[in-house]
């Protein structure tokens, strides 16, 4: 082991990983349990200042002093913390204490004092992997890296740094897969996940079809047809010929490349496999990294009431009627008895922000959110809520929002999706065509954000995802 100076003239012990050693007389429990917050926060320091190469970065000296400085060592700068580092009960995340997102990266709390021996091992090591040492304290002194609530900006970053900025989507549709293609260009894939709507399954030609979970894969992988926005590139179709031949059903087409994920899908199905280990396997096949996880593994079938038809399955009211006939009522069979997917309350809990993707709020989200447990679990994180509006200028873009949004009684407005997402959104991003009506918006209790949101292509929908990313930052 290495010595290091420690606070007071001590001398710390550093392993062989570069980690000051509790117990040496600095940051060991029994020295920082009934300390002052402010105490806390230095002796909290000792924990991380010690270690020689950060990341390629020589560091031989303490990042924080009895004030709460931030200190460069080979700079001899500084730059004081607006708050305490740690709060008034000694934990991380008070005030400006959370140094990363949504991360208390550092310490356990457990049996009224700081279990610091844990945090010296795990804490640290997710610590040095999200680089927040070379952002915060080498690279940016004189930059606002930390908001106002203590995380980190996620537009300022440096090259070769990168700072994790845990994103959870809620998606469905067209819309929702080009954002999150800006999205994986802003963001690194592994850090977003993408929960999608499977009230649109259905079951064709003996086929378990995943309209929504298909879109969105193929418009990451930049395979999906870009005249359709579903479907895939350079497409045939001789075997729906074929089928024509015998007067078999046509209305929805199914491409003969697309058949070989419809064919997979059910054969894994068959073997017991779940849907969202699947789903899964076909996006790594497809070399994405980000996580794409299906609402739940079991049946929720989205149902339509119709003029002059009755009840109706999503794919003939969208597909086979082309969403021409008004609806009477929606539902959402089998949701009441179903469960959340494995990881989705996980990655709703874990995410820095929340992601409301512009999608056909009836349609796409609220599906999801009739899972239980779903809309709970976002409700409880309505601050860190960012939902993008699918309506621009009283219309939907793309498909039957706007329409069904009115024929179920409400307003097909930026002010009725925010009317609609105000129990578990805190903050909606509107078109600069619809910024007259911002403060309407805001009168529903939900916070607007003006800017372009037409993804004309990859340029506007990754300057969309920096401004959702900006609104929660």
């Amino acid at each position: 082991m290495v010595p290091v100076a420690g606070r007071g003239g001590r001398e710390a012990q550093l392993g062989e990983d570069g980690v000051a050693v509790p117990g040496e007389g600095v940051g060991d429990p029994a020295a920082i349990t009934d300390e002052h917050p402010r105490q806390l926060g230095d002796g909290l320091a000792q924990l991380v200042a010690h270690f020689v190469d950060v990341l390629g970065e020589a560091f031989d000296g303490v990042l924080f002093h009895l004030l709460n400085h931030l200190v460069d060592a080979r700079f001899e700068r500084g730059e004081p913390f607006g708050e305490a580092l740690l709060d008034a009960e000694g934990e991380v995340g008070g005030g400006r204490a959370g140094i990363g997102p949504r991360a208390d990266l550092l310490l356990e709390r457990g049996a009224g004092r700081l279990e610091c021996l844990e945090a010296v091992g795990d804490g640290l090591e997710r610590f040095t992997d999200e680089a927040l040492l070379v952002d915060l304290f080498v690279n940016g002194l004189c930059q606002k890296l930390v908001d106002a609530r203590g995380h980190v900006h996620p537009l300022r970053r440096y090259r070769g740094v990168s700072v994790r900025w845990v994103i959870t989507a809620l998606a469905g549709g067209v819309g929702a897969a080009r954002f999150l293609r800006g999205l994986l260009d802003v963001c690194e894939p592994s850090d977003v996940t993408a929960i999608v709507n499977t009230g649109d399954d259905v079951v064709l030609h003996g086929l378990h079809v995943s309209p929504d979970i298909d879109t969105v894969v193929y418009t990451l992988a930049g395979a999906v047809n870009p005249e359709t926005g579903w479907g895939l590139t350079g497409e045939t179709w001789q075997a729906m010929d074929a089928l024509e031949r015998y007067g078999g059903l046509t209305w929805f087409r199914l491409g003969d490349r697309d058949l070989a994920t419809h064919l997979y899908r059910t054969h894994r199905l068959g073997e017991g496999a779940a849907l969202s280990e699947i789903t899964s396997e076909i996006a790594r096949a497809w070399g994405l990294h980000l996580r794409v996880v299906p609402m739940t593994d079991d049946r929720v079938e989205t149902r339509l009431d119709v003029e002059g038809e009755g009840e109706l399955g999503f794919q003939d009211y969208f597909v086979r009627l082309r969403h021409s006939v008004a609806v009477k009522a929606v539902r959402y069979a089998g949701a009441e008895t179903a469960d959340p997917g494995p990881g989705v309350i996980e990655a709703l809990n874990d995410a820095a922000t929340v992601v409301v993707c512009p999608s056909n709020p009836v349609l796409s989200i609220a599906p999801i959110l009739a899972v239980p447990g779903i809309e709970e679990t976002v409700a409880a994180r309505r601050d860190d809520v960012v939902a993008v509006s699918p309506i621009v200028a009283g219309a939907a873009l793309k498909g039957p929002a706007d329409r069904l949004l009115l024929e179920l009684g409400h307003e097909a407005s930026v002010v009725g999706v925010a009317r609609l997402y105000a129990p578990f959104v805190g903050t909606l991003v509107i078109d600069s065509a619809d910024a007259h009506l911002a403060g309407d918006v805001e009168a529903e209790g939900v916070r607007c954000v003006v800017a372009p949101t037409v993804m004309h292509g990859p340029a506007e929908a990754a300057a969309l995802a920096r401004v959702v990313l900006d609104a929660n930052a």
